[in-house]
């Protein structure tokens, strides 16, 4: 049992790549009626679901999905649940499966702090319980001009900060980060299309380079 989570607008395109690449599936796409309805579905179907990750967290249909033991989770574009205290990103977290899957060609659009929900979900405490703890550890006050980043501090005060020790959150990922091959080039040099994850695995593809060399792991 697979259980796909994305942005609505490309439900359509798992359906067309899944047609495409694994014919043999069973699919259920949930992108129309009340999330009441749709979450009926869920408990008996056989096969892969895919839903908007919207969707996933309300009433009825998280229930559904939380009551379910699945073989694998893929969430797409797994960046839209960077936000530590989003009711998405929560929710994905608490999902239990045997695999899980993040895809994402910008998993890190705002700088590698993005990172601690995504791995929340993908290997929970690979980078600690607290994600205050977790921006401790990679983040120091500095002077304006000199800063990565902006926080809120107490009283509302705006309070810049700059990045620290990163080659040991690059060495910490490394294991779990791996860039994607397109389909096309799986499919001329010969690869097995069949994905077998026995970690949690995240791959992106395509994000800036600039940001890449700066944040993102580096792969052998």
């Amino acid at each position: 049992r697979i259980l796909i989570l994305c942005p609505k607008s490309v439900i359509s395109v798992w359906c067309e790549q899944i047609a495409t690449w694994q014919p043999s599936w069973r699919v259920l796409a949930l992108d129309r009626g009340s999330v009441a309805r749709r979450a009926q579905h869920v408990a008996s179907w056989q096969g892969a679901v895919i839903l908007n990750y919207e969707a996933a967290w309300r009433g009825q249909m998280a229930g559904a999905i939380l009551s379910q033991q699945w073989d694998v989770v893929i969430i797409d574009e797994s960046h839209k649940i960077k936000a530590v205290s989003g009711r998405a990103s929560r929710f994905v977290a608490m999902i239990p499966a045997a695999h899980k899957l993040a895809l994402s060609g910008t998993p890190i659009p705002q700088g590698p702090l993005d990172w601690w929900a995504q791995f929340r979900f993908l290997a929970p405490g690979l980078l600690g319980r607290s994600y205050v703890a977790f921006k401790h550890r990679y983040t120091t006050p500095c002077r304006w001009g000199q800063h990565d980043g902006v926080e809120v501090a107490k009283g509302g005060a705006l309070s810049p900060y700059r990045y620290v020790d990163l080659d040991h959150l690059t060495q910490a990922l490394a294991p779990y980060v791996a860039p994607a091959l397109r389909i096309e080039e799986m499919d001329r040099n010969g690869l097995d299309m069949q994905i077998v994850c026995d970690t949690p695995i995240m791959f992106g593809y395509g994000y800036d380079a600039s940001a890449a060399a700066t944040w993102a792991p580096r792969m052998n």
